[in-house]
């Protein structure tokens, strides 16, 4: 399945199978990168994960709530989405709005592995 928007000067592509891309300007794309990294994030597919990373989303970016990719997988109970951010550099220090952190989440997700993975990760 795919998307188009097409703007005043620039047009956008999402295959729901792969990634957002942008026709033209690969820099400015960085934006639909990060909502594809959320959305893989979300779902738990580590192999978009690896994909977008690689292509040069940000692992950091955040959502209107202070929260970044990795929160996502932990929230959604995402075990090998978790460990992918985690190798890709996602920090576990990040803190969202509401003081929440990525290692209170995975406590009060109540997932052991995931628990396990960002404490031996270093998270705090």
């Amino acid at each position: 399945m795919s998307y188009t928007y097409t703007g005043s000067q620039n047009n956008y592509d999402l295959n729901t199978d792969t990634v957002w891309t942008r026709r033209s300007d690969a820099s400015a794309s960085q934006g639909f990168e990060s909502i594809a990294l959320f959305r893989a994030a979300k779902e738990g597919d580590a192999t978009k994960i690896r994909v977008l990373v690689e292509s040069g989303a940000d692992a950091e970016s955040t959502d209107e709530n202070g929260w970044t990719p990795i929160f996502w997988a932990i929230k959604n109970r995402h075990v090998k989405a978790v460990a992918e951010l985690i190798t890709a550099g996602a920090s576990l220090k990040s803190e969202a709005r509401n003081g929440l952190t990525p290692l209170a989440l995975a406590v009060k997700t109540g997932s052991p592995l995931i628990i396990s993975l960002v404490s031996q990760a270093g998270a705090k």
